[in-house]
């Protein structure tokens, strides 16, 4: 391996340029490209690939740019003008070719004639131009798709063998794959190619019966010493005798070594008896793998198609010919002086096999250059079907050269990943654990230099370089933690630090470079990058609530976006002859068109006949419309028009949230159906419907990259925004701040489903003998390329990197999911040893890790404990709200105080202490923090006779109907949500409304968020009645308070009291049967488990007439009539009594810590307050406690519950 020097390589033979991250790749490819053109090659000689439209487009310009600046040199030199430094290299290349400015002026006159190719696009032109000479026909026709093709064959063959394809929803999806993988490789190899006859079938399904009906489960597992084990064999022959099989590898080890020899047989016999059923099941897949390829090229050659996947591979085929195949070779050199490769590390292995045989000959080497440039470390496109085999097969026998000083990153930051990469000690060129293992050779690590060694980043009003560290790992320790929760934990932390800058004014904020000075930190210096879209939205969910805006960049369909759903409803609802009553009124409820739920139900029930038969009549009319004008036409009209009310649907939408977003999908899908009306001759609403539905299922996805760029999600904004990008889409990307939340959360081998199909690139396995060898390669695959996607993630930031981690554990009988993932290989580079390394005990080197990380020895610029994020306000650059605090001693220390998150023991919320007496043993959660609403019950909602007496009961009720996905826990949450946010809002006295305005959900219909509006309205306007003689208590007025308090109580015993907690609740005053007791008897269900901490959330304190109260929001349905006795059955039965008591403990503790002698529990505690939301009257009468359960817990009862809890001072709100 040689460094690369751009200026000096030589410009013949086979060379391989390996281009690491931000070296400047494009840079040395239009340097290159010049040195060609001034050596005297013509421009239209020298051959350049790539492997997209986008990056052909690109690279076109940049050659442009590098023709017309060498110009402007050469005119310089020529006037006898000074060159600026940077160009004084190309100056001296200029000079050594006395007649540049003609070559120069005459390749940037031909530019346009230039060979700059995809692949496809050059087998295309390969093609064109020989056809005569290979025997092609010139008229054959590229298609982009032949899915109609591929549809009539699978027809075929379904009504020719109806016998295996009655099961066929069982196969569909991997039909899917199955037909994607025929299609991109027509010439792969099956196994096994035949199945068993149905006669042979049936006969094989008799031996194995014959077998089961021996099975004698008691009698054989008789001898079996432990009752679990023995009892647990039993129940598994059992499911064999009665037809459902059960492997002997299903069985623990415990259980195999029980079995006596002569059961263990009988077992081995049934799995080999049931083996070839199961391979019989798959006879449909296999005949669809045998037969398609077969019928798909023959229909192609009869009507003359020929389609994208086709290209290369008959371009290789016509190298194969024995009589042409040389021929077209050396014309092809005759054709082009010099070829250059784009990231050759993505190309495939026919690709590879074609350039190689074409342009490897040593003769034309000698006079002429064949340049591979790329980056294997960055090869991570194996879905697109990337060979780096083949790749690393051509470059073997090149002469190798590296690219190794960076030019992207600050100095710094390319250190930091210099020092992850090679761990102290460790001088091996391959880099810790062969992190970039390949199929063949394995690909070294090289460390990079940076061009740029100071920072970037500088303090404002200065030019003072910044402090903060260019790689921060924020880390959750403790022991393994759920994912959802380490996701959101992560996610949460990922916001919180991009508003640490962004809620600044940009005065304050940190300065980046700009072509016009230092300018101060934007949201689009920002990325969030992740393995899906999904963790991606967990991030902007966060943002949202932060007021930053943020956009994808991703491969994302328009097709799967809701929009979507919603045009094919709508085009249903209009199809000719289709337009009813039924797919009316589900056309009519989308939010195209905006009927509320309200509404539909009077279309439905109500006297509205004449209104009805309008809507139908106008469907009529926007029928006609689309078989004449087109859907682009069709939907201009709709969002113009006023279905409902007077107001067009346009200016409504633009009034929500994410309004802007469903108008550019929409308008962005009507775009794509009208070139298909009017390309495809669709003009009816049926035609239309049918081409949609299949493309929502992913029945017609072209391969074509324009047409996949066409279907990508448009930005529904220009403005300044995060970046949010999946690791895939990032690659060639940079940013100026890069967030990497969730590089360790990849599947363990256990849960990744392969499914029953696997491929090794040339053998397609549904079952053979040899399968799990296959299977094994292709895990193996996957796992090298998530080696690959690390390295691309953390190498796309200029100034900073933040890397999220943490020990997840994916479930009781699965592996920690983040110790295999590659990020935690990287960190265990940084404390394991030589020998650790080699044993590779990355799960027994979680806790070290963790704990070594707080106390890391690396260097300033790789690691500081990230800073505990400050709140921030609802929109960047403005200050955040102040809640004003109760009194001073009270509440000054409450933040330090708090437990910080990421620090969990065993630790019990209210949540989990009642689904301990709920649960069985399969069911128990991880512990985990319990939020807002997350202490509701997720029981169905009655929805169907919402209670007519109290309209706020009615204002959820159609939310939820609205909006199905708010049942139990989810409304809870949101309403939660609401209110603390109103309750910290400076101006909620006197507008209650703006209050809750800004917070809103996004992605709630106008009319949902107009009801949540109203109901949350009525519930800050409440008189609550808290004590006789004394005035009611509004939420909006109250001003000393503070939302969302958490407190930690711990145990001295580190396990839940159980029985002490009976005695401490029990009322002897009451009778045993009241339902009191029976349900303080309730609690011998609960599990003993052991616990250092009982937590939990208080929604609101406040302080009202010199007393202290707790209030916690309820959003429970089925709460009657909104009685007393009705709402104490809620509070018994759902345990909020013993939740209540806690609270009480939890908030007098605190007070006894602030204010020692100067608090009096009985004089000076009020008592704690539960509000059923849904239970509150809309217009209530003084002294209404309807909806209201208030509770002061009996003095002697709390000292007693005082005694179970550890010393005072470490209960802490």
């Amino acid at each position: 391996m040689q460094p690369f020097n751009p200026f000096k390589l030589p410009l013949h033979g086979l060379r391989a340029i390996e281009a690491s991250a931000g070296t400047g790749k494009t840079w040395s490819i239009t340097l290159l490209h010049l040195r060609l053109i001034l050596s005297g090659l013509p421009i239209e000689n020298i051959l350049v690939t790539t492997f997209t439209s986008a990056a052909t487009a690109e690279l076109r310009d940049r050659l442009r740019e590098r023709l017309a600046q060498a110009i402007r040199l050469s005119q310089r030199i020529t006037a006898g003008l000074p060159l600026e430094p940077d160009d004084a290299k190309t100056g001296e290349i200029l000079l050594a070719y006395p007649n540049h400015l003609a070559l120069l002026q005459a390749a940037l006159s031909n530019l346009d004639l230039a060979p700059i190719h995809t692949i496809h696009g050059l087998a295309s032109r390969i093609l064109a131009e020989n056809a005569a000479t290979l025997g092609l026909d010139p008229d054959t026709t590229l298609v982009t798709d032949t899915d109609d093709l591929i549809e009539e064959i699978l027809d075929d063959l379904f009504i020719q063998n109806p016998e295996l394809f009655l099961d066929l929803d069982r196969h569909s999806k991997d039909l899917r794959t199955l037909v994607h993988l025929v299609k991109a490789h027509p010439d792969l190899t099956l196994q096994p190619d035949t199945f068993a006859s149905p006669e042979a079938l049936e006969s094989l399904t008799q031996e194995y019966l014959a077998l089961c009906s021996g099975i004698l489960p008691d009698q054989m597992a008789a001898g079996i010493r432990n009752a679990n084990t023995r009892k647990a064999v039993v129940d598994r022959l059992t499911k064999i005798r009665n037809g459902t099989h059960v492997s002997l590898a299903k069985l623990s080890a415990t259980q195999r070594e029980a079995l006596s020899p002569e059961l263990t047989a009988l077992w081995e016999s049934l799995d080999a008896a049931y083996a070839p059923l199961t391979a019989a099941a798959l006879a449909p897949l296999i005949l669809v793998a045998r037969e398609l390829p077969k019928r798909l090229s023959a229909r192609k050659r009869e009507f003359g198609l020929r389609s994208f996947d086709d290209l290369m591979r008959s371009v290789r085929d016509a190298l194969d010919d024995p009589l042409r195949g040389t021929a077209l070779a050396a014309s092809l050199r005759l054709r082009y002086d010099a070829v250059l490769i784009d990231e050759f590390q993505d190309t495939d292995a026919i690709q590879s096999e074609v350039f190689s045989r074409v342009f490897s000959d040593p003769l034309w080497l000698q006079t002429h250059p064949f340049l591979l440039i790329g980056d294997p470390k960055q090869s991570i496109y194996q879905f697109r079907g990337a060979d780096l085999a083949s790749y690393q097969a051509l470059v073997a026998r090149a002469d190798l050269y590296t690219m190794d000083t960076n030019h992207r990153s600050d100095g710094g930051l390319v250190e930091a990943v210099n020092a992850l990469y090679t761990s102290a000690g460790n001088d091996s060129p391959e880099g810790v654990y062969d992190l970039f293992p390949g199929p063949g050779r394995k690909i070294p690590y090289v460390k990079v230099k940076a061009a740029h060694q100071t920072r970037s980043l500088i303090h404002p009003g200065g030019n003072v370089p910044s402090t903060q560290p260019c790689l921060t790992l924020d880390t959750l320790s403790g022991t393994e933690l759920p994912k959802g929760m380490v996701i959101q934990q992560l996610a949460f932390n990922c916001a919180q630090k991009i508003a640490a800058q962004l809620s600044l004014p940009p005065a304050r904020r940190l300065l980046v470079p700009s072509k016009f000075g230092p300018r101060p930190l934007a949201a689009a210096d920002y990325a969030v990058l992740a393995h899906t879209r999904v963790q991606l939205q967990s991030v902007q969910h966060e943002l949202r609530k932060l007021g930053i805006p943020s956009v994808f960049k991703s491969g994302l369909s328009i097709f799967a976006t809701h929009e979507a759903r919603e045009i094919l409803l709508l085009l249903q609802a209009l199809s000719p002859g289709n337009v009813s009553q039924s797919t009316a009124f589900a056309a009519l409820a989308t939010s195209l068109l905006g009927l509320t739920s309200d509404d539909l139900h009077a279309l439905k029930t109500g006297d509205s006949g004449d209104r009805l038969a309008g809507y139908l009549q106008l469907f009529q009319k926007w029928s006609d419309q689309l078989g004449w004008q087109g859907p682009l036409r069709l939907l201009e009209t709709i969002l113009n028009h006023p279905v409902s009310g007077e107001t067009p649907r346009r200016r409504l939408l633009l009034e929500t949230n994410d309004g802007e977003r469903k108008i550019t999908n929409w308008l962005h899908l009507a775009e794509l159906l009208q070139q298909t009306w009017a390309c495809r001759h669709l003009r009816d609403a049926d035609a239309l419907a049918t081409w949609l539905e299949r493309k929502l299922v992913g029945e017609d996805d072209e391969d074509d990259e324009d047409s996949e760029s066409e279907q990508c999600v448009r930005l529904e904004t220009q403005e300044d925004a995060v970046h949010l990008v999946t690791i895939h889409a990032a690659k060639g990307l940079e940013y100026g701040i890069v967030f990497c939340p969730f590089l360790w959360a990849l599947k363990s081998r256990q849960r990744f489903n392969l499914g029953k199909i696997f491929f090794n690139g040339s053998t397609l396995d549904l079952g053979s003998p040899d399968q799990s060898t296959i299977r094994d390669a292709e895990w193996k695959g996957r796992e090298e390329e998530q080696a690959r996607l690390l390295y691309v993630a953390i190498t796309r930031a200029k100034h900073q990197l933040h890397i999220g981690f943490a020990a997840t554990k994916e479930s009781q009988s699965h592996a920690n999911a983040s110790a295999r993932s590659w990020i935690s290989r990287l960190l265990l580079g940084q404390i394991l040893s030589e020998e650790e390394r080699r044993q590779e005990n990355f799960s027994a080197s979680q806790g070290r890790l963790l704990t070594e990380l707080k106390n890391s020895t690396w260097p300033q610029h790789l690691w500081s404990p990230p800073a505990t994020p400050t709140p921030t306000a609802s929109n960047p650059g403005t200050p955040a709200p102040q809640t004003q605090e109760l009194r001073a001693p009270i509440l000054e220390h409450v933040p330090a105080l708090a437990p910080p998150r990421e620090k969990l023991r065993l630790k019990l919320s209210f949540t989990l202490l009642h689904k301990q007496g709920k649960e069985t043993d399969g069911e128990r959660e991880t512990l985990h923090y319990a939020s807002g609403g997350s202490d509701e019950p997720n029981a169905p909602e009655p929805l169907s006779k919402p209670d007519e007496l109290f309209p706020v009961n009615n204002l959820f009720s159609k939310i939820v109907l609205a909006q199905p996905r708010l049942k139990g826990k989810a409304l809870g949450v949101i309403v939660h949500s609401l209110l603390e946010n109103a309750m910290a809002h400076p101006d909620i006295a006197s507008d209650p409304k703006a209050a809750l305005l800004k917070n809103i959900p996004t992605d709630l219909d106008p009319d949902s968020a107009r009801d949540l509006l109203d109901a949350l309205l009525i519930v800050l306007n409440h008189p609550m009645p808290l004590s006789e003689g004394s005035a009611p208590c509004c939420l909006k007025d109250i001003t000393q308070k503070a939302s969302e308090l958490q407190f930690l109580l711990p145990f001295e015993a580190q396990e839940l009291p159980i029985r002490q907690l009976q005695r401490a609740l029990s009322r002897p005053d009451l009778a045993p049967e009241t339902p009191w007791n029976l349900w303080v008897d309730r609690f011998s269900a609960h599990k003993q488990i052991p616990v250092h901490f009982l937590e939990g959330v208080i929604d609101l304190i406040f302080l009202h007439e010199g007393k202290w109260y707790v209030l916690d929001y309820k959003t429970n349905g089925g709460c009657g009539n909104g009685s007393q006795l009705d709402l104490e059955k809620i509070m018994l039965r759902e345990d909020y009594v013993l939740q209540s008591y806690l609270y009480t403990l939890a908030w007098h503790r605190r007070l006894q810590a602030s204010l020692g002698s100067e608090y009096d529990y009985d004089r000076d505690f009020g008592g704690i307050a539960y509000l059923f939301l849904r239970a509150l009257p809309a217009n209530p009468t003084p002294g209404d406690s309807r909806g209201l359960w208030l509770h002061k817990v009996d003095g002697a009862q709390l000292s007693h519950l005082e005694q179970l809890i550890a010393t005072p001072s470490l209960a802490t709100v």
